[in-house]
């Protein structure tokens, strides 16, 4: 793997952890794969950032088709 910085955001958060995207050797980005899995959601917390958009519109599809978490059911919670 491989961690790529983003030049829109700080290398660091404020509890100094570092904040890089994770790739694979094939350049799939492992956070988007989440998301589009259904696995994870987007969240900006102060300023976009470079992916922002994918993240969105990969949610978005996501949700649509009930994968992972929007999923009926899916851990134990009643969609709404």
């Amino acid at each position: 793997v491989a961690l790529d910085t983003d030049s829109s955001q700080g290398q660091y958060d404020k509890y100094q952890r570092l904040l890089a995207y994770v790739m694979l050797a094939d350049h799939t980005n492992v956070g988007l794969l989440m998301i589009m899995d259904g696995y994870a959601y987007e969240y900006t917390y102060d300023k976009p950032y470079l992916y922002v958009a994918a993240f969105k519109d990969h949610q978005t599809t996501a949700q649509k088709e009930k994968k992972g978490l929007w999923a009926d059911g899916a851990c134990g919670m009643k969609n709404i």
